[in-house]
């Protein structure tokens, strides 16, 4: 077995700790993968947590493949669900694929773990290992979400809708930035979009806070790149 090597990095804790304890396919990305499916494609899971939409990519057809930048959250994937799955340490600034290889890339709530240039440079990734007719499913968190107006209480603001927030908890130095959908069209804009909407999704135990209700607002975003 491949060994898992080691990147050190806010998320690990959150793994080890149990605070990201995601498990469950979203309802949400159910929903637009049944009109998804394929034969034989290859789909990156980018930033796949602890794999719990890998079953169902290769349910609808893929051969899908996780990518995430925790070793634990790999581990985990290789103990709990599947031993010989198709999962990797790796940074998603830096895909460790060929030009236009991918069929499908599902950046489902992970590109904006980082700077605004950094979620920049993940982007340029994903849209260069992408085939011509290659499809993008993302979930990028609103500046209406639970956690940007935390950030805005609480977190050092280091560029425009960007924080660091460390709640003394969970989010010990993590970083989020939040997108509104003027941003989210331009950073997209050499997709053809087929589906832009600001959903609710399921919270994680870092959002459900200070008693409010849920706001965890992201872009859905769904597109094509163009053959």
């Amino acid at each position: 077995m491949e060994k898992v090597k080691d990147i050190s990095n806010p998320w690990e804790g959150l793994i080890k700790e149990g605070a990201y304890n995601l498990q469950k396919p979203e309802p949400n990305l159910l929903k637009i993968l049944k009109a998804s499916e394929r034969i034989d494609a290859f789909a990156l899971d980018l930033g796949c947590g602890l794999g719990r939409h890998l079953a169902p990519l290769q349910e609808k057809g893929f051969q899908p493949i996780g990518l995430d930048i925790s070793p634990s959250a790999i581990r985990f994937i290789r103990k709990e669900l599947h031993p010989d799955s198709k999962v990797i340490v790796g940074d998603m600034k830096v895909l460790p694929f060929e030009d236009e290889s991918l069929d499908l890339v599902l950046a489902w709530r992970s590109v904006y773990l980082q700077s605004f240039k950094e979620m920049l440079q993940s982007v340029d990734e994903i849209k260069r290992t992408l085939k011509p007719g290659g499809k993008l499913i993302a979930a990028i968190r609103s500046t209406r979400n639970t956690l940007y107006f935390i950030g805005k209480e609480k977190g050092v603001e280091i560029e425009e809708n960007t924080f660091i927030i460390d709640d003394e908890k969970y989010l010990k130095g993590v970083i989020f930035h939040f997108s509104h959908e003027q941003e989210i069209r331009k950073v997209f804009s050499w997709l053809t979009i087929t589906y832009l909407n600001e959903e609710i999704l399921e919270d994680t135990k870092y959002t459900q806070k200070d008693g409010r209700p849920s706001t965890n607002y992201y872009w859905i975003v769904v597109g094509e790149k163009p053959r």
